[in-house]
């Protein structure tokens, strides 16, 4: 009886140290901590500026600012809750700039930037960065950036509303500086201008060859982007390890566009991740030339659902109802095909090769995938194959999967 108790009270213990997986977007500031300073509002002492509250304000402070419009550009230099009282009637003509600091909250406003960043974010290197920033329950509308976080690193925006030409970009640079595991959570972001810029654009400005910054670990989950050329856009061989889960990208030019120059990061850097995402409605759904992996997607709807190469697995994806091709993958020996559905496409697939491997006939990464055309087993997947680092068509191909599936899978987002 005594062994079973002692073993008893070590589960327990073991069960409480294990720490929670889920986001956590609360943190202990101001609220807890230190004084309240009023802006606008009827009661005695309140001031009419944020910038004068803020610059009387001490660290750990709450600056709460009432109903009303306020036109002008906030400096933050202190690590303070900055808190409106309603997003739709507590108005900022103007923008918000973090600069050099951590630890600020910023919640509640309703922000028309015109032609600036709605809310910047700032870091200057490794050293110097911006860490544990939330910036939550805003409405920000912009003709460029509405929210841009510039070398800082683990910060939060979650539950925005973001009309803009570029609606989140997250900016490395050079000098080791980073931009790195930031997280964009429940956000809704759609085009100030139809048809140009990006929902969330993530790049660096690596003009630095012995001292670049990077762009890693960064996560965009359960959040809307419709309405702009770029849904997605990551652009420099240094931004990897991205997870993209859970969005809703429609309405867009190309829903996901990842364009990374060269091999750089092929085997030295995390993959991206894309994952539980629906991508529909776009001109392209997911175009990108690296090192990924795809899973439990729904890409329908679309003009070509994705076209992926150099390696990563496509996994328990549905490609339906894409009016020219569901599936393209260039140099395809590089990557695993797996669990798909491939249903009522205008065609289901397609892949480049090179002219050195004129048949994959034994060694297809093509396996139990199923296809709504199936009538014999293997099935046949046609393409074509070139010259190395030519596309150009040479002659065309075939490959086969060898074990489709009869059924479709049961692939929900």
């Amino acid at each position: 009886m005594k062994k079973l108790l002692v073993v008893g009270i070590i589960i327990l213990l073991v069960w409480m140290s294990v720490p929670s997986t889920g986001i956590n977007v609360e943190k202990s500031t101001a609220s807890s901590n230190g004084n309240i300073l009023y802006v606008g509002g009827s009661g005695p002492g309140n001031y009419s500026k944020i910038q004068d509250a803020i610059d009387n304000a001490s660290d750990w402070d709450t600056v709460f600012v009432y109903e009303g419009m306020y036109y002008e550009n906030v400096i933050v230099d202190k690590s303070i809750d900055l808190i409106g009282k309603n997003q739709e009637t507590t108005q900022v003509k103007g923008c918000f700039i973090i600069e050099f600091t951590s630890y600020v909250n910023i919640k509640g406003f309703n922000i028309d930037a015109e032609n600036k960043t709605g809310i910047l974010v700032k870091g200057l290197d490794y050293y110097h960065t911006v860490r544990n920033c939330i910036i939550k329950e805003n409405i920000i509308t912009s003709n460029t950036n509405g929210i841009k976080l510039n070398r800082v690193s683990k910060n939060i925006i979650i539950n925005n509303l973001l009309k803009a030409n570029v609606g989140i970009l997250l900016e490395g640079g050079d000098y080791i500086s980073e931009c790195n595991g930031n997280i964009i959570h429940n956000n809704s972001i759609s085009s100030y201008c139809k048809g140009l810029g990006s929902g969330i654009w993530i790049k660096t400005t690596s003009g630095h060859p012995q001292f670049p910054g990077e762009c890693a670990g960064n996560l965009i989950n359960n959040t809307t982007i419709s309405d702009f050329k770029y849904g997605i856009f990551v652009d420099e061989i240094l931004c990897y390890g991205t997870t993209i889960s859970n969005n809703k990208i429609v309405d867009n030019s190309y829903g996901i566009n990842i364009d990374l120059l060269g091999l750089y990061h092929s085997k030295k850097h995390p993959k991206h991740i894309i994952s539980g995402n629906f991508i529909s409605n776009n001109i392209h759904g997911i175009s990108c030339n690296q090192n990924y992996n795809y899973h439990d997607n729904i890409i329908s709807n679309n003009s070509i659902g994705l076209i992926t190469k150099c390696g990563g697995g496509v996994k328990r994806n549905t490609f339906e109802n894409n009016s020219k091709l569901g599936l393209n993958v260039i140099f395809p020996s590089s990557i695993v095909i797996e669990e798909n559905n491939f249903i009522n496409n205008s065609r289901d697939a397609s892949f480049y090769k090179l002219l050195i491997f004129p048949f994959y006939i034994f060694f297809s990464p093509w396996n139990r995938n199923y296809w709504d055309d199936l009538k014999n087993s293997p099935y046949l997947i046609f393409g074509y194959g070139g010259l190395l680092f030519s596309l150009i068509k040479i002659y065309n191909s075939f490959m086969c999967d060898w074990h489709p599936a009869k059924e479709p899978y049961d692939i929900g987002v």
